[in-house]
């Protein structure tokens, strides 16, 4: 709608546009050049994520848990920074299950579904005719899945890079732990390896080595990471199959015989235990500070502690204690 002024009219009011001829002059007002970025909507924290599903319906406060476990512990998706971020995996396996099962995967099937578990749990339905009324075209779906559906495990990409051990093209297959490189001569050659991708080009990561040595055959001992986080494992894999954690070199002040080991939880939080576990069962979730021994009541370390309400401190773990040291944070910079 356009007007000879810039005062917005009322509802009530009728706006004539004015006589235009053809080559009519029109005299321009000035012109504004802006810019506008669509931001994307921030990752999922495991809180952020919980409200979604409780605000969509999808699952109940005793599943939650396990959603957050599952997708996790199968390599779904990884946490950097408490947010959760898709992992190659995740984007495939989501695109395969919409793909073949867009009704299940639906948000509102899923939350209608919990509706009629619900009502069978009321006894205001009956839970044989529901899962019939499932089953029935998910059996069907899931029959054109199993012929049509893409087999990533069997899939295979051939690199240009040979196998340091017998000289055999270098694979990428998947594994339970997610994708990783593999020599093609597989089973007479099992060298395996993590990769990179850089610039478009496929690198194998170098085993990171260690001093310390195996103490079943003597050959040294690697860094690996596992689902459970790093460790040691011994370099002659498969061959020697040893593995242990990695400590922090400060003793467990319970049982005297272990040192604490940096470990995660299902859920991917850091905590340290001892490396005598289940025979000592002591953990904590601070970490701990070797070389330095409180000095109020003189136990063995002190430990880096942090709340969103009280910031950064150092604290003795001993909770009869009570030693606190205010750690200041940097200033940010511009």
């Amino acid at each position: 709608m356009w007007q000879s002024d810039d005062k917005a009219p009322d509802d009530s009011e009728t706006v004539n546009l004015p006589d235009l001829t053809e080559k009519s002059a029109l005299s321009g007002k000035g012109a504004k050049e802006e810019k506008h970025f669509t931001q994307p909507p921030p990752r999922y924290s495991e809180s952020s994520l919980i409200k979604e599903l409780e605000e969509k319906g999808i699952g109940r406060p005793s599943t939650y848990a396990s959603i957050l476990s599952t997708i996790q512990d199968r390599k779904y998706v990884e946490k950097k920074e408490n947010r959760f971020f898709p992992t190659e995996l995740g984007d495939i396996v989501t695109d395969l299950l919409v793909q073949s099962f867009s009704e299940v995967l639906d948000v509102k099937f899923t939350a209608h579904l919990e509706d009629q578990l619900d009502q069978i749990e009321e006894g205001k339905a009956n839970w044989v005719q529901t899962l019939k009324d499932f089953y029935a075209p998910f059996e069907k779906e899931l029959a054109t899945a199993a012929e049509k559906m893409r087999n990533i495990k069997r899939e295979e990409t051939v690199t240009d890079l040979k196998c340091p051990k017998c000289e055999k093209p270098i694979i990428l297959k998947w594994g339970k732990n997610g994708k990783f490189a593999a020599c093609q001569g597989y089973p007479d050659c099992r060298f395996t390896s993590e990769y990179q991708v850089d610039e478009g080009k496929v690198k194998l990561v170098q085993q990171q080595v260690t001093e310390e040595k195996c103490p079943a055959c003597g050959a040294a001992m690697a860094v690996k990471t596992g689902r459970f986080g790093k460790f040691l494992a011994c370099s002659s894999y498969p061959t020697c199959k040893t593995t242990k954690p990695i400590t922090t070199g400060i003793d467990c002040p319970d049982c005297k015989e272990g040192q604490l080991s940096e470990k995660r939880t299902r859920f991917g939080k850091v905590f340290y235990s001892c490396t005598k576990y289940p025979n000592c069962k002591y953990a904590m979730w601070d970490k701990p500070i070797k070389g330095r021994p409180c000095p109020e009541c003189q136990y063995p370390f002190l430990a880096e502690h942090y709340t969103k309400k009280e910031g950064a401190s150092i604290r003795c773990p001993n909770k009869e204690c009570g030693f606190t040291e205010k750690v200041e944070m940097p200033a940010a910079t511009s």
